[in-house]
């Protein structure tokens, strides 16, 4: 629930398991491109998801907020 791992946590949202493997997708991106700039645009884009179902997936898998893990 720290955000530091990319095992995501028991979420109460529904995902699919397509949608849960492509927000996973978003974190290592984060985890390997941490010192870049990368905006909710660009990760949404490489996730292959929307900007809100990205949003809300990773909070409800990781306990954090996109910004939360960039920053």
């Amino acid at each position: 629930a720290d955000g530091d791992s990319l095992i995501p946590v028991e979420g109460e949202g529904v995902l699919s398991e397509l949608d849960v493997a492509r927000v996973a997708v978003a974190r290592r991106a984060i985890d390997e491109n941490w010192a870049g700039k990368l905006t909710i645009a660009e990760l949404a884009r490489i996730a292959g998801l929307n900007r809100d179902k990205l949003a809300r997936g990773f909070q409800s898998l990781y306990g954090a907020s996109i910004g939360q893990v960039l920053s």
